[in-house]
């Protein structure tokens, strides 16, 4: 891939969409529709008008490195979230995306603000309603 030429964040959350309906989680079908609109909402929104070199920066929901790969025993940081019930997602980020976080504050802050909206739209929402947080082992020590 030219990544020159392509500047789309990949947004990799195949692994909720694949692991959740099968934990038979309560909420879970309505939680995964509101994940991805919230993150296609945000995230889009931050991208609409950001030009690098006369490349527009777009997300791309649907990418090769997802960060699920069943048919290995490696599991990604997103997979091991998921299978203990914690909802995530995986970004790929170009590099010259990554620079533009260096130099632009005002691109940096809304990307990240986006984050916070994500989360407060569908994870903590869900989170609330869920019983799953009651089943998570935390070491306190």
């Amino acid at each position: 891939m030219n990544r020159k030429n392509d500047l789309q964040i990949d947004v990799g959350i195949l692994t909720t969409l694949e692991l959740w309906p099968n934990r038979n989680i309560e909420y879970s079908e309505k939680f995964l529709d509101e994940y991805q609109n919230s993150i296609k909402k945000h995230l889009k929104k931050v991208c609409e008008n950001v030009w690098i070199k006369n490349v527009q920066v777009e997300v791309n929901m649907t990418p090769k490195m997802h960060g699920y790969w069943k048919s290995c025993d490696a599991h990604t940081m997103q997979h091991q979230s998921c299978n203990l019930g914690i909802p995530s997602m995986q970004l790929e980020l170009p590099m010259h995306v990554r620079q533009k976080f260096n130099v632009s504050e005002a691109f940096r802050s809304k990307f990240l603000q986006a984050l916070v909206n994500i989360y407060n739209e569908s994870v903590a929402k869900f989170w609330i309603k869920s019983k799953i947080r009651d089943n998570i082992f935390i070491n306190e020590e």
